[in-house]
């Protein structure tokens, strides 16, 4: 079903502004959960909900060392991209040296509340909103040098996008071992042509990236589940 066109992420944008600085400015968890409450009381949003970025958190806790480089395909209005740059600081001890979340959005709405967004948590000196295609944005960063390797890839952009972007980053050579990639919206009944692809370990064959996959719940109800796909890279 196409996600409806009538004004809820401008809707959206206009209340979290309207809110008085003090408490948000600054503040990740303040503003993600600022968002969180609208969508809960008033049009749904498609947001990346705290529980699913606590089990992204935790699965990025065990990497060694810290991740530093993020890539992000979907921004939407910006509550993940706020919760990336917050937990990488905080994995790295504060320091931001070599700490980039890259934002890959194509809608220019989604990019205008998601830049505010960004910015009120205090998150914009680590993360940047790259507009255009996520293949696109992809070869571009890599062709200028500034993206060499992804410590995490979050896929939340479309579905039918998850697989053939994921084989892009494997083309250029971004992943390493200890790579994670984290997939939303992968709950389906019926597995999607991108969860059967990692969970068989990968394209196959000697010279292919490897990957380790498993589907972390984070709502347990049997009839509405609920989770993320989080997949490690064993083998470049």
């Amino acid at each position: 079903m196409p996600w409806p066109k009538d004004g809820r992420e401008q809707a959206l944008h206009e209340h979290i502004m309207s809110l008085p600085r003090e408490g948000l400015q600054g503040n990740s968890q303040a503003v993600i959960k600022a968002i969180d409450d609208y969508s809960n009381s008033n049009a749904k949003m498609m947001t990346f909900k705290p529980s699913k970025i606590a089990a992204s958190r935790a699965a990025m806790e065990e990497m060694s060392p810290p991740p530093k480089v993020l890539v992000e395909m979907g921004t939407y209005v910006g509550n993940s991209a706020v919760a990336w740059g917050s937990i990488l600081k905080d994995l790295n001890s504060g320091k931001t040296d070599g700490v980039k979340v890259y934002c890959l959005e194509f809608n220019p709405e989604y990019i205008k509340i998601a830049s505010d967004v960004i910015a009120l948590a205090g998150v914009d000196d680590v993360v940047q909103i790259v507009p255009g295609a996520a293949s696109d944005s992809l070869r571009k960063l890599k062709a200028e040098g500034k993206l060499d390797k992804i410590d995490v890839l979050f896929l939340d952009h479309f579905q039918q996008y998850y697989l053939p972007d994921l084989q892009v980053c494997e083309e250029l050579g971004l992943f390493h071992e200890g790579s994670i990639i984290l997939a939303d919206n992968m709950d389906a009944p019926d597995p999607p042509e991108y969860v059967k692809y990692v969970r068989a370990g990968g394209r196959g064959g000697a010279t292919s990236v490897k990957y380790d996959s498993k589907m972390v719940r984070t709502r347990p109800d049997p009839e509405r589940p609920s989770g993320v796909e989080i997949s490690k890279v064993i083998k470049v």
